[in-house]
């Protein structure tokens, strides 16, 4: 233990002065008898004794006692010893990162990454292209650097990987129906088209493709669509083409009329071919007059010949009915004369 009372002189004096008590006195005789000594001049350096030895005790408890105040002078504080810094920093990187493509352009690519120092704690880091940018579709490497305050560098990279895997949607018809006379079939077009999430403009294949010539019957077309990406999308419908039955059209015949004027009207009056203004005549398949047809005749011709006859066409064959009246240039008119029945075959 130091001595913190006397430091370098209570040491010395306390080995003098016990030397000069054992000058003055005797401790021990032969044989091991106790001498008889002076009991004044023996006590005072008892007492000085007692007196050092609680001092020294004192200052031992107050050089241990630290909540105490202490009498020793205040210790000189050691200088921290530089630490030197040659570890590079950790970084912490993610794993491949696989995205959807949003655009032509690619995707927006959102990560993240941090490095730590065994001396400066967390560092900031660098990569290049940064997080929450585009990057193309594909693949892109990205080069992240992290660097302490002693200059000491850590690199690392990962990849991003943006894909197109979105197949494009094609647009096509159900099922077509074509009709044709032609026992071969017939040409038959029909619209198919593709739209995709990037590829603005998608090629579409179809097979038959379209304007072709089909036959009698169901055709199943397969129709594909491929974008840039390499997705491709598929549709099926079928074209059946039917064959119209072919219809013969009856035959039909003219039928050439010719009729002698009427000599009076309604009423009974006279009536003369000068008088005469139209004809009405009237004709049917049937003697129901309610379902036949009326054609009127000018009673003079474009060349100013009075007209005692017309020509009807398109008739079909069967058993007609014709009468005919005679109107006067005052709108009255003659009787109708009995019909006539006419086969026409």
């Amino acid at each position: 233990m130091r001595n913190t009372l006397y430091p370098g002189r209570f040491l010395t004096l306390f080995i003098v002065f016990w030397s000069l008590s054992f000058a003055n006195h005797t401790l021990a005789a032969k044989g091991g008898k106790k001498l008889a000594t002076d009991q004044t001049t023996q006590s005072e350096p008892q007492n000085l004794l007692s007196k050092k030895r609680n001092e020294f005790r004192k200052a031992q408890r107050d050089t241990t006692d630290t909540s105490g105040d202490s009498t020793d002078e205040a210790a000189p504080k050691s200088e921290p010893t530089p630490v030197e810094d040659s570890q590079a920093p950790l970084l912490s990187l993610p794993g491949d990162i696989y995205a959807e493509a949003s655009s032509t352009d690619g995707s927006v690519i959102i990560y993240q990454v941090s490095a730590v120092d065994s001396v400066d704690g967390n560092v900031n880091v660098s990569c290049h292209p940064a997080s929450n940018t585009v990057m193309p579709i594909g693949k892109t490497t990205v080069q992240c650097t992290a660097s302490d305050l002693s200059g000491n560098f850590a690199n690392g990279s990962f990849h991003v990987f943006v894909n197109d895997t979105v197949a494009p949607i094609l647009i096509a018809p159900d099922q077509i129906t074509h009709e044709t006379l032609d026992s071969a079939g017939d040409y038959v077009t029909f619209d198919v088209s593709a739209t995709d999430n990037i590829d603005s403009e998608v090629n579409v294949l179809c097979t038959p493709s379209s304007g072709e010539r089909f036959p009698i019957g169901e055709t199943t077309v397969e129709c594909n669509a491929q974008d840039n990406g390499g997705n491709i999308a598929s549709a099926y419908f079928q074209v059946n083409v039917t064959q119209t039955p072919v219809v013969e059209e009856a035959p039909t015949f003219d039928i050439a009329l010719q009729w002698v004027a009427p000599i009076q009207r309604e009423d009974g009056s006279p009536l003369y071919a000068n008088d005469i203004a139209t004809y009405e005549l009237y004709y049917s398949d049937s003697t129901d007059q309610e379902n036949g047809n009326f054609l009127v005749i000018d009673a003079v011709d474009e060349n100013g010949h009075y007209a005692n006859s017309a020509t009807i066409t398109g008739l079909s064959g069967g058993t007609y009915y014709f009468s005919i009246s005679a109107i006067d240039h005052n709108g009255q008119s003659s009787r109708f004369s009995t019909p006539a029945a006419v086969q026409i075959n």
